[in-house]
């Protein structure tokens, strides 16, 4: 399912089990998900609460590298697959990075502003691999926890499957920039 949790701090602020939960739930749905650095339960417990799980690990830039290269080592040996390195762009400008890094072996993920399916398509169309939602995960997680975020992770899919239906697209291989219409900014 190209739809993943974004890294989220301090989740058992909205739920007590907070990464626990949500990472249960994204195993529930077989997708992925992406862990905060600044998580309320260690990233040990977090991988080994669904060690099956695809989890991708948020890293900042700090000015001491040796923190960032432990961070690193710890999510490694956690069973981490990979790591999250975050650019703030508008969605705008998608297509170009995808295609900056295009056979690098470099997949781009958009992360911020996905509230439905239809959002989903349109980053698919624009070359992302997937979209990382957070808002609405930790809406799920406070109203009932991991049972929440499941509901909310499979409205997105069903959203997403309309979405794909109303545009003619049988699989996600059907998904083309074709989808999209971009119009030049407005200065009205």
């Amino acid at each position: 399912m190209p739809i993943c949790v974004s890294p989220i701090c301090f989740q058992a602020m909205a739920h007590p089990d907070g990464e626990l939960a949500i990472v249960r739930a994204v195993a529930s749905v077989d997708t992925a998900v992406g862990v905060s650095i600044y998580s309320t339960y260690s990233l040990e417990d977090v991988a080994r609460e669904s060690p099956n799980t695809v989890k991708f690990m948020q890293i900042q830039f700090y000015k001491d590298r040796q923190l960032m290269v432990d961070l690193l080592k710890r999510a490694e040996k956690a069973g981490y697959n990979a790591v999250i390195l975050t650019v703030d762009i508008p969605i705008e400008v998608l297509p170009e990075i995808v295609e900056a890094v295009r056979g690098t072996g470099v997949e781009v993920y958009m992360d911020s502003g996905v509230r439905l399916g239809t959002d989903v398509l349109k980053a698919l169309a624009l070359g992302a691999r997937a979209v990382f939602v957070g808002r609405p995960v930790i809406w799920g997680l406070a109203y009932k926890g991991e049972q929440g975020v499941t509901k909310v992770l499979e409205m997105l899919r069903h959203e997403l499957k309309v979405a794909m239906a109303l545009a003619g697209c049988a699989s996600l291989k059907d998904i083309t920039p074709s989808l999209v219409m971009r119009h030049a900014a407005s200065h009205l």
